[in-house]
């Protein structure tokens, strides 16, 4: 009984030893992104476009969930999966889109579903 424990002990250890770390590839996106932002709105009357140009600042985070990245700007929370650099969302439910370039700069829109109210940003890691 005690050789079958030790050749049991000694066989899980050569198995677990040689299993390689994989590296989460959000860790690539992760950081704050200081971005301009072109934004336009209609007025409430719908008489009206409103333009305005600002730099904001994006924080991405990992979500627990697997593959997901939190994506912050000015309060507002979207999450994305990432495929090869381009955000995926499902466009009939979610209104927000983008991408990454070079793991350091982002291109990322929003848009609140009426033509033309939304926001776009592009930016750089800081």
């Amino acid at each position: 009984m005690k050789t079958h424990l030790f050749f049991l002990a000694i066989g899980f250890f050569i198995c677990t030893a040689f299993i390689l770390p994989t590296e989460d590839y959000r860790d690539a996106y992760v950081g704050t992104y200081f971005c301009r932002s072109k934004c336009q709105s209609l007025t409430s009357d719908y008489t009206e476009i409103n333009y305005r140009n600002d730099t904001v600042t994006i924080s991405i985070t990992k979500n627990t969930r697997d593959s997901i990245l939190n994506i912050t700007i000015q309060g507002r929370a979207y999450e994305v999966k990432v495929n090869n650099a381009i955000m995926n969302v499902d466009a009939q439910i979610n209104r927000y889109k983008g991408k990454f370039f070079s793991q350091d700069s982002i291109s990322f829109s929003t848009s609140s579903g009426r033509i033309p109210n939304g926001c776009s940003y592009r930016g750089k890691k800081q």
